[in-house]
Protein backbone atom coordinates (compact mmCIF):
# COMPACT_ATOMS: atom_id res chain seq x y z
CA UNK A 1 0.00 0.00 0.00
CA UNK A 2 1.74 3.28 -0.83
CA UNK A 3 1.95 6.09 1.77
CA UNK A 4 -0.84 8.07 -0.16
CA UNK A 5 -3.03 5.34 0.11
CA UNK A 6 -2.11 4.91 3.60
CA UNK A 7 -2.48 8.49 4.46
CA UNK A 8 -6.24 8.02 2.90
CA UNK A 9 -7.20 5.21 4.44
CA UNK A 10 -5.92 6.42 8.19
CA UNK A 11 -7.84 9.22 8.16
CA UNK A 12 -11.17 7.34 6.71
CA UNK A 13 -10.64 5.12 9.54
CA UNK A 14 -9.83 7.99 12.58
CA UNK A 15 -13.10 10.08 11.21
CA UNK A 16 -14.93 6.98 11.56
CA UNK A 17 -13.64 5.73 14.72
CA UNK A 18 -13.93 9.33 16.59
CA UNK A 19 -17.41 10.06 15.22
CA UNK A 20 -16.33 12.40 12.38
CA UNK A 21 -17.27 15.98 11.69
CA UNK A 22 -17.96 18.60 8.35
CA UNK A 23 -14.78 20.65 8.57
CA UNK A 24 -15.65 24.02 6.20
CA UNK A 25 -12.77 27.23 6.27
CA UNK A 26 -15.12 30.25 7.94
CA UNK A 27 -14.48 33.24 9.83
CA UNK A 28 -14.46 31.83 13.15
CA UNK A 29 -11.34 30.09 12.20
CA UNK A 30 -10.15 26.74 10.50
CA UNK A 31 -11.61 23.50 11.32
CA UNK A 32 -14.97 25.42 12.41
CA UNK A 33 -18.36 22.57 12.24
CA UNK A 34 -20.77 24.68 9.92
CA UNK A 35 -24.07 23.56 8.65
CA UNK A 36 -24.15 25.22 5.13
CA UNK A 37 -26.18 24.71 1.95
CA UNK A 38 -24.21 22.83 -1.04
CA UNK A 39 -24.86 26.10 -2.79
CA UNK A 40 -23.11 28.44 -0.67
CA UNK A 41 -20.30 26.25 0.33
CA UNK A 42 -19.47 25.68 -3.32
CA UNK A 43 -20.15 29.79 -4.08
CA UNK A 44 -17.91 30.49 -1.57
CA UNK A 45 -14.84 28.11 -2.00
CA UNK A 46 -15.01 28.98 -5.86
CA UNK A 47 -14.42 32.69 -5.21
CA UNK A 48 -11.74 31.52 -2.77
CA UNK A 49 -10.07 29.05 -5.19
CA UNK A 50 -10.32 26.40 -1.88
CA UNK A 51 -11.30 22.79 -1.29
CA UNK A 52 -14.13 21.68 0.69
CA UNK A 53 -13.50 18.53 2.49
CA UNK A 54 -16.97 17.28 3.46
CA UNK A 55 -17.67 14.41 5.96
CA UNK A 56 -20.75 13.27 6.41
CA UNK A 57 -23.33 9.48 6.16
CA UNK A 58 -23.14 8.09 2.32
CA UNK A 59 -25.84 8.69 2.15
CA UNK A 60 -26.04 12.39 1.87
CA UNK A 61 -22.72 12.48 -0.11
CA UNK A 62 -23.69 10.32 -2.79
CA UNK A 63 -24.44 10.44 -6.43
CA UNK A 64 -27.15 8.97 -7.09
CA UNK A 65 -30.83 8.70 -5.21
CA UNK A 66 -31.28 7.93 -2.28
CA UNK A 67 -33.94 5.75 -0.72
CA UNK A 68 -34.75 4.11 2.87
CA UNK A 69 -37.08 1.89 3.73
CA UNK A 70 -38.25 1.72 6.88
CA UNK A 71 -41.03 -0.39 8.34
CA UNK A 72 -43.72 -0.16 5.52
CA UNK A 73 -43.05 2.64 3.98
CA UNK A 74 -40.21 3.91 0.99
CA UNK A 75 -38.89 7.33 1.10
CA UNK A 76 -36.44 8.60 -1.68
CA UNK A 77 -34.88 11.83 -2.40
CA UNK A 78 -31.76 13.56 -4.52
CA UNK A 79 -29.16 14.25 -1.36
CA UNK A 80 -26.48 16.60 -1.22
CA UNK A 81 -24.12 14.60 -2.84
CA UNK A 82 -26.42 14.06 -6.09
CA UNK A 83 -26.70 18.34 -6.31
CA UNK A 84 -23.01 18.73 -5.80
CA UNK A 85 -22.27 16.01 -8.51
CA UNK A 86 -24.43 18.46 -10.88
CA UNK A 87 -22.93 21.64 -9.72
CA UNK A 88 -19.39 20.98 -9.87
CA UNK A 89 -19.25 17.86 -12.45
CA UNK A 90 -16.09 16.24 -12.78
CA UNK A 91 -14.47 18.65 -9.48
CA UNK A 92 -16.79 16.35 -7.02
CA UNK A 93 -15.08 13.60 -5.96
CA UNK A 94 -16.24 11.31 -3.03
CA UNK A 95 -15.51 8.12 -0.81
CA UNK A 96 -17.99 6.14 0.32
CA UNK A 97 -17.39 4.12 3.27
CA UNK A 98 -17.91 0.78 4.37
CA UNK A 99 -17.41 -1.99 7.51
CA UNK A 100 -16.86 -5.62 7.83
CA UNK A 101 -17.98 -5.99 11.54
CA UNK A 102 -19.55 -3.06 14.25
CA UNK A 103 -20.41 -5.01 16.81
CA UNK A 104 -21.37 -1.75 19.08
CA UNK A 105 -23.13 -0.70 16.15
CA UNK A 106 -25.04 -3.88 15.79
CA UNK A 107 -23.42 -4.78 12.37
CA UNK A 108 -22.29 -7.90 12.57
CA UNK A 109 -20.59 -9.99 9.59
CA UNK A 110 -21.43 -9.33 6.46
CA UNK A 111 -23.38 -12.40 4.63
CA UNK A 112 -21.95 -14.50 1.90
CA UNK A 113 -21.25 -12.94 -1.43
CA UNK A 114 -22.34 -9.26 -0.11
CA UNK A 115 -19.99 -6.39 -1.58
CA UNK A 116 -19.07 -5.86 2.42
CA UNK A 117 -17.84 -9.83 1.98
CA UNK A 118 -15.90 -9.80 -0.48
CA UNK A 119 -14.23 -6.56 -0.14
CA UNK A 120 -13.38 -7.06 3.59
CA UNK A 121 -12.09 -10.55 1.67
CA UNK A 122 -9.26 -8.52 0.19
CA UNK A 123 -5.80 -8.60 2.83
CA UNK A 124 -5.55 -5.73 5.39
CA UNK A 125 -7.77 -4.15 8.08
CA UNK A 126 -8.59 -0.94 5.53
CA UNK A 127 -8.33 -1.17 1.96
CA UNK A 128 -8.96 1.77 -0.52
CA UNK A 129 -11.16 0.77 -3.41
CA UNK A 130 -11.27 2.63 -6.90
CA UNK A 131 -14.92 1.74 -8.44
CA UNK A 132 -13.95 3.63 -11.61
CA UNK A 133 -17.57 4.69 -12.00
CA UNK A 134 -18.14 0.65 -12.66
CA UNK A 135 -16.85 1.26 -15.69
CA UNK A 136 -15.02 -2.19 -16.63
CA UNK A 137 -16.83 -4.22 -14.18
CA UNK A 138 -19.19 -6.98 -15.36
CA UNK A 139 -22.74 -5.17 -15.35
CA UNK A 140 -24.40 -8.45 -15.00
CA UNK A 141 -22.55 -9.64 -12.02
CA UNK A 142 -22.79 -6.47 -9.72
CA UNK A 143 -26.40 -5.69 -10.49
CA UNK A 144 -26.84 -9.36 -8.86
CA UNK A 145 -24.82 -8.62 -5.45
CA UNK A 146 -27.36 -9.40 -2.88
CA UNK A 147 -27.32 -6.82 -0.22
CA UNK A 148 -26.35 -7.44 3.29
CA UNK A 149 -28.41 -7.24 6.45
CA UNK A 150 -28.31 -3.71 8.59
CA UNK A 151 -27.93 -3.21 11.99
CA UNK A 152 -29.37 -4.30 14.74
CA UNK A 153 -29.85 -1.23 16.54
CA UNK A 154 -29.48 1.56 13.81
CA UNK A 155 -32.74 1.84 10.82
CA UNK A 156 -30.41 4.92 9.22
CA UNK A 157 -27.64 2.29 8.50
CA UNK A 158 -27.44 1.71 4.59
CA UNK A 159 -24.93 -0.89 3.39
CA UNK A 160 -23.14 -1.06 0.29
CA UNK A 161 -25.56 -2.21 -2.95
CA UNK A 162 -24.70 -2.25 -6.94
CA UNK A 163 -25.08 1.28 -6.91
CA UNK A 164 -22.18 2.02 -5.00
CA UNK A 165 -20.34 1.65 -8.05
CA UNK A 166 -21.73 4.85 -9.88
CA UNK A 167 -22.50 6.96 -6.88
CA UNK A 168 -18.57 7.17 -5.12
CA UNK A 169 -15.56 7.39 -6.63
CA UNK A 170 -13.62 5.13 -4.14
CA UNK A 171 -14.51 2.66 -1.31
CA UNK A 172 -12.90 2.81 1.95
CA UNK A 173 -13.51 -0.33 3.59
CA UNK A 174 -12.53 -1.39 7.30
CA UNK A 175 -12.88 -4.91 8.96
CA UNK A 176 -14.01 -3.55 11.94
CA UNK A 177 -14.47 -0.65 14.16
CA UNK A 178 -13.01 -2.22 17.40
Amino acid sequence: MSIDTFYAVDCVYSFLHNGGARFIPSPEGEGSSLPLHPDVITSREGRQGGRVLAFAHNRHLQRGRAEWRYLDDLYSWWPAGSHMDQIMGSGYAVIGTAVGVSSSNGIGKPEESTLEARLTAAPGPARLIPTCKGQGLPADEIASLPRRSGSAKNPTYFPLGPESFTDFDWLAVLDSTA
